[in-house]
């Protein structure tokens, strides 16, 4: 028998006792989940054998009560099992689930199931090929938003980025929408524009169509470029598309040739591992247990 519990503390201190937040609800099911399973609820994570937690942590926000939560886990070679919103539906009641982590850097362990697919109607768009001229898209992160993880700042990870891309195409820059920091064109150059902060992610679509390829650091948003078809390009190892991406700048000069392959096993690898908070009964939990087991023994 497995000892298993989740970890309130990386719910935001103003959520996790709200029984109304798609979070809590989450955890709330998988708790119903494991008590009806071979398995047993502990009401410490600190004693248990695996814990569900919520999100990642960065080396920029080591002290929140998330990071310290996650960071005592991994310490204490615990099995992790990280929950962030998901991807292929807009519904705050589904989530991606990762086993260690819940960005690139986690694995994700279901198997494609063709049928998980259509229960999420995402289809992928026909790829055109866009014209070479069209401006390039950066999705940027917020300065403190906890995917970013590099030792660079923002800013300078940016102006390298425009350098590295090396032409005079135009460049557009997409804030992050929770973003409360004024940025400067001039600041950057003159072929680059900086688009409105977008809050409720409603533009997504036609910034999209007007572009020639997309680039991020590790911003989730590529995996809607991919859907529509635009040549996308993931920095970091911590996005959860990187392996379904080109990681090399000097693509942009070649676009006709950007290799679109991994786009069907992206969208089935997602539906396999995405799932509406109502989906974590006992089956679910039993299953994730053998997968980790199974992983575990072919490794």
């Amino acid at each position: 028998m497995v000892k298993m519990s989740c970890d309130f503390r990386t719910i935001s201190k103003g959520k996790r006792r709200n029984p109304k937040n798609p979070i809590v609800k989450a955890f709330g099911s998988l708790r119903n989940g494991i008590d009806g399973s071979s398995h047993e609820y502990v009401e410490d994570p600190c004693d248990a054998d695996l814990v569900f937690v919520f999100g990642s942590v960065t080396r920029r926000k080591e002290g929140t009560d998330r990071a310290r939560a996650i960071l005592g886990h991994r310490r204490d070679k615990r099995h992790i099992a990280s929950l962030d919103i998901g991807f292929l539906k807009k519904d705050s009641n589904v989530f991606r689930v990762g086993y260690g982590d819940c960005t690139g850097e986690g694995r994700f362990l279901f198997e494609p199931r063709p049928s998980r697919v259509k229960i999420f109607g995402v289809s992928l768009k026909e790829v055109v090929r866009r014209d070479p001229g069209l401006p390039i898209l950066i999705l940027l992160q917020s300065e403190r938003g906890w995917t970013y993880d590099d030792p660079l700042s923002m800013d300078e990870w940016l102006r390298r980025t425009i350098e590295d891309i090396g032409d005079d195409r135009e460049i557009l820059l997409k804030p992050h929408p929770t973003s409360q920091q004024s940025l400067c064109c001039g600041d950057y150059g003159s072929n680059v524009r900086i688009l409105p902060v977008d809050p409720k992610r409603k533009n997504m679509s036609s910034v999209l169509a007007d572009v020639g390829a997309v680039i991020t650091h590790s911003s989730s948003g590529v995996i809607e470029s991919l859907i529509e078809g635009i040549p996308s390009f993931s920095l970091s190892p911590r996005c959860v598309a990187h392996r379904y991406t080109c990681h090399d700048l000097a693509m942009l000069g070649n676009l006709e040739n950007y290799d679109f392959g991994n786009r069907q096993k992206m969208i089935e690898d997602w539906a396999a591992n995405t799932h509406h908070v109502t989906e974590f009964n006992t089956e679910w939990v039993e299953r994730f247990w053998l997968e980790i087991q199974n992983k575990k023994n072919n490794h």
